[in-house]
């Protein structure tokens, strides 16, 4: 049975994918300082899957904690930690740095250390900036625009440059993640506001002043277009990803860099009016002016995911926000709104 280490994992995508990891039989062990992660979350997961979750509690920003956890035998890292607003990046651009390039730095020394050879690391499509051209594949120029963005294309050229070195890699470029486990035992925590579908069910309880970029753009409706994936596609593309890495780290080169996503865009406002039809409820909002370099249309070419994993997503935005909507109507803060 082979031994996954997965740091961050007690956080929304983490979760999901430790649930996934455990069904299919792998041993998994949580390093996480639980800034956004949750034990109770853990806890879940254990129940859903039946069997246990190894925990350890500390920071990739501390190089003894993180050395310290790797001690033992691991077949992979699946690296999850890191800070992930785009918006608060802007505002907190050394905290980024610090915890996003500095943690992963901590945990690709620990692992050289400890002699673990594999990573899949948890990058993002916000590498690409506004693409050239649309679907975007692997073979896009990199253009960060945010520091968030700046931070993830960091660890990736640290990750090709350590192939040198023997670690083996897989860098996941996903798109928008969004919903929740079909049960809605599990999902994304409500107060956690640094993605649009949060700031959609929060307006619905008065917790959040929604603002959205648009409607001049030049799109079918003038808003913005992105590419949204399902969390539990996206943890069943991790596993994947970790067992093709495991199996056939000398067919890529020892790194390689993958897109994740549906292949197709939805709207902003696509998506604003979804989440009104499945709750039966209107949201209010404002519509304010783009950043500047804020990007227009960002959706997947996800064809090398299909060829090397056989893996492609399932669900589009109307089983996400379905699965969300299950998940936020077990949380206290949307009590009132149970069926």
């Amino acid at each position: 049975m082979a031994k996954i280490f997965v740091t961050g994992g007690a956080g929304y995508i983490g979760t999901h994918t430790v649930l996934t990891l455990l069904r299919a039989g792998f041993e998994v062990t949580v390093f996480d300082n639980l800034e956004f992660g949750s034990l109770e979350m853990l806890d879940k997961v254990e129940v859903l899957a039946g069997k246990e979750i190894n925990f350890i509690k500390g920071d990739v920003r501390d190089y003894s904690e993180i050395s310290e956890a790797l001690e033992g035998t691991y077949d992979c890292v699946i690296h999850f930690a890191a800070y992930k607003s785009v918006v608060e990046s802007y505002s907190k651009p050394l905290s980024y740095f610090e915890n996003n390039v500095g943690g992963s730095l901590n945990l690709i020394k620990a692992m050289k250390q400890k002699g673990v050879k594999n990573i899949i690391f948890s990058s993002t499509a916000a590498v690409y900036g506004q693409p050239e051209v649309l679907p975007v594949n692997e073979k896009a120029k990199i253009i960060p625009l945010s520091v968030y963005a700046k931070t993830k294309a960091m660890v990736e050229t640290i990750l090709e440059e350590e192939i040198r070195e023997g670690i083996n890699s897989i860098r996941l470029r996903y798109f928008n993640v969004a919903g929740a486990e079909p049960s809605g035992k599990i999902g994304e925590d409500p107060s956690c506001l640094g993605n649009l579908i949060p700031r959609l069910f929060a307006c619905l309880i008065g917790k959040h002043n929604l603002k959205i970029y648009g409607n001049t753009f030049p799109t079918p409706d003038g808003y913005q277009i992105r590419d949204y994936i399902h969390v539990v596609d996206l943890a069943e593309a991790h596993v994947s990803a970790m067992q093709y890495l495991l199996n056939n780290p000398a067919n890529f080169g020892g790194t390689l860099a993958m897109n994740l996503g549906t292949g197709k865009g939805t709207s902003v406002m696509e998506l604003l009016l979804e989440v009104e039809k499945v709750t039966s409820r209107k949201i209010a909002y404002e519509i304010i002016e783009a950043k500047p370099g804020e990007p227009v249309e960002l959706y997947a070419n996800p064809s090398l995911a299909k060829e090397l994993l056989n893996w492609q997503a399932r669900s589009n935005y109307l089983g996400i926000v379905e699965t969300a909507w299950n998940w936020y109507k077990t949380c206290p803060e949307f009590s009132r709104f149970k069926d």
